[in-house]
């Protein structure tokens, strides 16, 4: 059910029907763009050397696994405020584990933690999908350890060349 945002005190273009999203389609691979644009953006703002962000790399890669007739399995959802996508993110699935690779939001709906939504809602389908586990990755950042009902180690094995 869509929730409606609208409260007098929000700009315009901030109000409307929220909305959660599986893309499909054509859809997958424009949301793929507007989620590694605004990972782009973000990393520029705060300073983040990501150089497979800045010269197209990972987003190259992941269009790539959408496009794999026999890729692995992907989902990429969106949570939007009517057609606007305020939040994207793209996952994984091996078994009954959710990879959350990529997720991003417009910087302009911050204040509306709508990462966080698109989250929680992400959660719901995978629970109601059989989804067992759903990893946020590697990365220590504060909203994951507020997500986290457990951590793995991660130990990467490294094959040095030069």
């Amino acid at each position: 059910v869509p929730m409606v945002v609208y409260d007098p005190r929000l700009p315009e273009e901030q109000r409307g029907k929220v909305t959660f999203v599986v893309e499909q389609g054509e859809a997958r691979r424009q949301t793929l763009h507007w989620l590694m644009t605004a990972k782009s953006e973000w990393a520029e703002r705060t300073g983040h050397k990501t150089p497979w962000l800045k010269d197209g790399s990972g987003e190259r890669f992941l269009t790539a696994v959408l496009e794999l007739p026999d890729g692995p399995e992907s989902l990429v959802a969106t949570l939007r405020c009517d057609d606007r996508i305020v939040a994207a993110v793209f996952c994984l699935r091996g078994g009954d584990a959710l990879y959350v690779s990529k997720i991003a939001h417009d910087p302009s709906f911050a204040a509306y933690s709508p990462g966080r939504s698109l989250l929680m809602m992400l959660m719901e389908l995978a629970f109601a999908e059989g989804i067992a586990l759903v990893d946020l990755m590697a990365g220590g950042v504060e909203w994951k350890h507020r997500f986290a009902t457990g951590q793995s180690a991660l130990v990467m094995q490294k094959v040095r060349l030069r």
